[in-house]
């Protein structure tokens, strides 16, 4: 699966999660991004609200060399996204290849 990266726009949502009892596993191939990029985490708090549980800059908080982030999430019967956020726009729409994973509790 790929998501497309929208040059000169804000955060946008990559992958939402209704709300269940799971463990989410998540690959986002970061390596056509040119500059940094923010990943965030977060959890529908009170069925309106999101609250923030993660956020991360590739590739400044990340070990040198890796193109690919990892997620595990244990939801928690809560709506769930994962978001990513380019600082300075790109030039151009960025194809993000993805891949996820989920396990019913």
């Amino acid at each position: 699966m790929a998501f497309t990266l929208v040059n000169g726009t804000d955060e946008q949502i990559i992958l939402e999660f209704p709300p269940a009892t799971a463990m989410i596993y998540i690959s986002i191939d970061v390596s056509s991004i040119v500059g940094s990029v923010i990943i965030r985490e977060y959890e529908r708090t009170d069925g309106v609200n999101y609250s923030l549980l993660s956020s991360a800059e590739h590739p400044a908080d990340f070990t040198d060399g890796i193109k690919t982030v990892i997620i595990a999430y244990s939801q928690l019967n809560c709506d769930y996204r994962v978001t990513l956020r380019t600082p300075v726009p790109e030039g151009a729409d960025r194809q993000i290849p993805y891949r996820y994973g989920v396990e019913t509790k």
